[in-house]
């Protein structure tokens, strides 16, 4: 009993000692604006601990985005622009989206249209906002694209469609790759048959053993129906005799 209790009262130290350890590890802007007063923008920018700073910043809201601008900006730093962008372009680099969280690529991109279209309302700095909601859209599309290019993902699956949408939206077309049935249809469709002799005599050269193959087994048939047919017109013609 004595000495389960001495294990309970050590647990607690000890995740005490966590708890104020883990506290003290949360970056302070504040308290590091203030070690960093007599630095220069450039020096500034240079040595900024982007890492800890994206722990703390809440890239997918805008209040939380301009909030820690204002700061930036009120203590004198005319850099505050690029500190806050190089910032989401550090977290994205960290934590680089991927296709199979669909549901952080979906907010992602929501999140990246809510700037894109933030002029309504902070007309003063559209533009700051605008320019982060291009490049959040801009790693959605090149994720996506080259999830499908890589057959990561169904182009058929309905939440890529939602993606997909958000980004049309914004101005940002995703290119999908198309089966090569799929450009048949179209070829078809269009009666470009030019481009479908084309495609079929280069598959014949590529593959002559297959094609040859195939083409002796339907030659062989045809001669065998061509044969049956014959022998039941003859039976037929002596039948009618």
């Amino acid at each position: 009993m004595y000495l389960k209790n001495i294990l309970c009262f050590c647990k607690t130290v000890f995740f005490f000692i966590y708890f104020i350890s883990a506290q003290a590890q949360v970056f302070d802007l504040n308290n590091y604006l203030e070690k960093t007063k007599n630095d220069s923008d450039s020096v500034f920018y240079e040595n900024f601990p982007y890492h800890d700073f994206c722990k703390i910043i809440e890239i997918d809201n805008i209040s939380s985005v301009k909030n820690y601008r204002e700061i930036l900006k009120n203590n004198g730093r005319s850099n505050a622009d690029a500190v806050i962008i190089n910032t989401i372009t550090t977290y994205h680099e960290t934590y680089p989206l991927d296709c199979k969280d669909i549901i952080r690529l979906t907010v992602t991109a929501e999140t990246g249209s809510i700037y894109s279209n933030i002029q309504e309302i902070l007309c003063d700095s559209a533009y700051f906002y605008v320019s982060i909601g291009d490049y959040i859209l801009n790693q959605c599309a090149q994720e996506l694209e080259l999830a499908l290019k890589e057959k990561r993902i169904s182009k058929t699956d309905s939440q890529i469609a939602t993606v997909q949408s958000i980004l049309q939206k914004n101005q940002y077309y995703i290119d999908i790759p198309k089966s090569r049935f799929e450009k048949l249809k179209e070829h078809i469709k269009e009666g470009n048959w030019s481009y479908i002799l084309d495609r079929a005599k280069n598959l014949i050269i590529s593959y002559p053993i297959v094609f040859g193959v195939t083409g002796i087994l339907i030659l062989l048939i045809f001669c065998i129906l061509i044969r049956r047919w014959f022998l039941w017109k003859s039976k037929r013609k002596k039948k009618n005799n």
